[in-house]
């Protein structure tokens, strides 16, 4: 079953230019032009408006090659530099809760009511229905669409995932996929509340630790070190300060490096994950 669900652990590993470029391999023995993979990361740098690229490849259990091109602020970008991981933070929270269901502390198919006995959302048959398993796949029946308030950067989990009393679904419970980032949140909840740790904690100590990932954390307000972030103005790109909601860091705002996430790929791609 943990094998299977590993599956679900899904993240953006950093970009092989081999997938996307035949060309990248040398013909003769099968190996990586280094020089080649260069010249189309700086390419497509030039291409996309790119201030700073961290790349990291893998194979087997060895980082084949790590560096860094460009800049963030004013400092050269390197595969030691922290950066937000945004959507890839939802398989540190999957994997999180594959471990306790290892543990015996959780069910994948058990209603959320089970672990957080006040969980409601505004359809009460559908709030006894939703099940870890509905959001870990995004089939809870709630939806970004459904949810029109804004919360404040600084709002606990738990008060926004209370708030959610007053949502409605918008498809049958375990019908339909619909993106769901709070759905993440609250499963980073029940973390906290099945472990009896805080939710950077228990990643710190249950994943982290285990694969060596020393620059990656679940508590971004804690480093100084944080790259630079850019949006586009006129197309062109300028640093921006991004907002970190409290709320919402076990969907979307992990702190990792490219060194470290290679060593959750390596991890994932021969199913050594801590505690699976």
């Amino acid at each position: 079953m943990i094998k299977k669900f590993l599956w679900v652990i899904a993240f953006f590993l950093m970009l092989l230019p081999i997938l996307i470029n035949p060309t990248l391999v040398q013909a003769d023995n099968q190996t990586l032009d280094f020089e080649a993979i260069d010249a189309f990361v700086l390419e497509q740098m030039a291409k996309h408006g790119l201030p700073g690229v961290a790349l990291t490849i893998v194979s087997g259990d060895q980082i084949l090659y790590s560096k860094g091109y460009g800049i963030e602020g004013n400092r050269p970008m390197t595969t030691s530099t922290q950066m937000l991981i945004g959507s890839q933070s939802k398989s540190f929270t999957a994997l999180a809760i594959a471990q306790l269901v290892e543990q015996g502390k959780l069910e994948f198919n058990a209603p959320v009511q089970r672990y957080l006995p006040w969980f409601r959302i505004s359809d009460e048959v559908a709030s006894s229905q939703i099940t870890i398993n509905h959001l870990l796949h995004h089939t809870s029946g709630l939806s970004e669409a459904g949810i029109s308030r804004v919360f404040p950067a600084d709002t606990p989990t738990e008060e926004m995932v209370r708030a959610l009393r007053d949502v409605s679904p918008t498809a049958p419970v375990g019908k339909k996929f619909q993106y769901f980032n709070y759905g993440y949140d609250i499963l980073s909840l029940v973390i906290e509340t099945v472990s009896g740790m805080n939710y950077a904690d228990y990643l710190d100590v249950h994943i982290f630790q285990p694969l060596q990932m020393t620059r990656s954390t679940a508590d971004p307000y804690s480093t100084d070190a944080l790259a630079t972030a850019y949006t586009r103005i006129f197309g062109f790109p300028v640093p921006w300060r991004e907002p970190i909601p409290l709320y919402e860091i076990g969907a979307g705002f992990i702190v990792s490096t490219a060194e470290d996430m290679a060593r959750y790929a390596i991890a994932v791609k021969n199913q050594t994950l801590p505690g699976v």
